[in-house]
């Protein structure tokens, strides 16, 4: 199993700035709390296959269900605010930032010349800033790290800009970008995680536009539709490792 190792850029900030963990172990509160049904009727309802009394599909199932959203609350590891950090954007013109050891610097920013027109939403302050967690990654030979905002974590006030870094060259020492919402006045706790890394082996790829499906995929379309809900997991879904 490939080794993504995570080191401190600094003697002493392992004893206040959290090191990275595995993204399982913090899925967000709102997606814990999901129920995997909609209600208590589990019955089967009538599909749409015209006029077949037969027809049939499952409706009631939720997000909780889907396999692809919960592999990416799984996949890879997140890095964490080091510290408590206080931000207010009412005045979008003088955007306040605080922390209580001012020892070290958790927050640096970008000119708007090196951003240049960056397609953001409008919800978001144009000033960007930079995460500084205090923890730099390297993987083996052949593998790089995506670097992005947490998934699905649309409740958090800022947004990371994704980035990839060819972390078996260049020991990534974070200085994540991001940009904070507008009006927004409160603290962003320790330990909340502000990017989600993700190695991956690099290999080149060429691409092909096929015609016609091949049996193979005609099969496994026919699979997914033998069963009511769940074929996707039980007959071609793979456990993913990141510890």
């Amino acid at each position: 199993m490939p080794i993504i190792k995570f080191y401190p850029t600094d003697d002493v900030i392992g004893g206040f700035a959290p090191a990275p963990i595995p993204a399982a172990t913090q899925v967000p509160e709102w997606f814990r709390k999901l129920s995997p049904y909609q209600s208590d009727n589990k019955s089967i309802v009538k599909g749409d296959d015209g006029d077949n009394p037969h027809s049939g599909y499952f409706l009631n199932t939720t997000a909780k269900k889907c396999m692809a959203m919960i592999d990416t609350f799984t996949t890879g590891y997140y890095f964490l605010c080091p510290v408590d950090i206080y931000f207010d954007t009412t005045d979008e013109d003088n955007i306040q930032i605080k922390w209580k050891n001012t020892q070290y610097t958790f927050i640096l920013t970008h000119s708007e010349e090196q951003t240049g027109n960056y397609p953001l939403d409008e919800s978001f302050c144009k000033q960007s800033f930079r995460w500084v967690p205090y923890w730099m990654t390297t993987t083996p030979p052949g593998y790089s790290t995506l670097f992005t905002q947490p998934f699905h974590r649309l409740d958090l006030p800022f947004i990371t800009t994704p980035g990839v870094i060819d972390t078996d060259e260049m020991p990534s020492a974070g200085a994540l970008p991001f940009n904070i919402k507008k009006g927004f006045k409160g603290i962003i706790k320790r330990g909340t995680p502000i990017a989600q890394a993700i190695p991956f082996k690099r290999e080149s790829w060429e691409h092909e536009i096929v015609d016609n499906r091949p049996q193979e995929v005609i099969d496994k379309l026919n699979l997914i539709s033998a069963q009511f809900t769940g074929s996707y997991k039980d007959h071609m879904w793979e456990r993913k490792a990141y510890k």
